[in-house]
């Protein structure tokens, strides 16, 4: 199991997103119920960590980068 959520936590790329989109909410269920649920420790660490990472994945979809420049235009 440990080896899975590691595997499943590497590939998680702004592609990857785009391929696996229609599974993501599932996925996320799935690594909440392990977080809450499993009692090997490994396991629990594997499954946050892919949860953070799919985390900055997701906001960086959802809230990406501004750039603020000002314009100045002398007449």
């Amino acid at each position: 199991r440990c080896g899975e959520l590691l595997s499943t936590s590497l590939p998680c790329c702004n592609k990857a997103t785009q391929v696996l989109s229609d599974v993501l909410l599932d996925l996320y269920r799935a690594l909440k119920w392990v977080v809450r649920s499993d009692t090997d420790d490994v396991t629990v660490l594997h499954s946050q960590l892919a949860l953070e990472e799919l985390d900055d994945v997701m906001r960086g979809l959802i809230f990406p980068a501004q750039k603020l420049e000002k314009r100045v235009v002398l007449q």
